[in-house]
């Protein structure tokens, strides 16, 4: 059941630099996101940081929730 798993995403490298071990049930995802743990910039660079994020989210939930989730 989908409502019984935990996912971990990490923005900046491996999850097991933050997690050396998950509980049951939880799942890991490693994402590369250009621009995450870098400076702040200005809005552009923030705004297209968003986008990125949103986009991955977007297709994270297409993928456990089907089409219907968007």
């Amino acid at each position: 059941k989908l409502s019984e798993q935990t996912l971990v995403v990490s923005l900046q490298g491996p999850v097991s630099n933050y997690f050396p071990q998950l509980p049951f049930h939880t799942a890991a995802v490693e994402w590369d996101i250009p621009g995450v743990g870098d400076s702040p910039g200005d809005n552009s660079d923030m705004e297209s940081l968003y986008r990125e994020i949103a986009l991955r989210i977007s297709d994270l939930m297409n993928v456990l929730h089907g089409e219907e989730a968007s």
